[in-house]
């Protein structure tokens, strides 16, 4: 087992709970990249990348590129996506929210009902 396969299922969690918290649940590529470095969990881009398309290939987001080339990857949150974010569900390969986080997440989510948000 690599540092990479450890460090796998935060990143993922981390990145869904990322993409939850953004308007429209969608993030960039370089967002994601920055939102990692700033939780202590580090990742090239092209690692990035590869998380993201384990995400997708499991259901909890979706992933396009605008230019194959050189443009972004963006990534979208999935209902099922939210639901692993949010403790609702479990997913193989990424980590379970903390208990604290799961609470956090539920009263965001009540602030935003409550405020007409998403």
């Amino acid at each position: 087992m690599t540092a990479g396969d450890t460090l796998a299922p935060a990143q993922r969690l981390v990145i869904l709970r990322a993409l939850m918290d953004q308007p429209e649940y969608t993030g960039v590529d370089s967002y994601l990249h920055g939102v990692l470095r700033g939780t202590g969990l580090p990742a090239y881009l092209s690692t990035v990348h590869a998380l993201l398309d384990w995400l997708a290939t499991q259901g909890l987001a979706e992933v396009h590129t605008v230019d194959a080339a050189a443009g972004p990857t963006i990534a979208t949150l999935t209902q099922r996506g939210l639901e692993v974010a949010t403790g609702t569900d479990r997913v193989d390969g990424v980590q379970r929210p903390s208990p604290r986080d799961v609470g956090a997440a539920m009263i965001a989510a009540a602030g935003r009902l409550a405020g007409g948000d998403r």
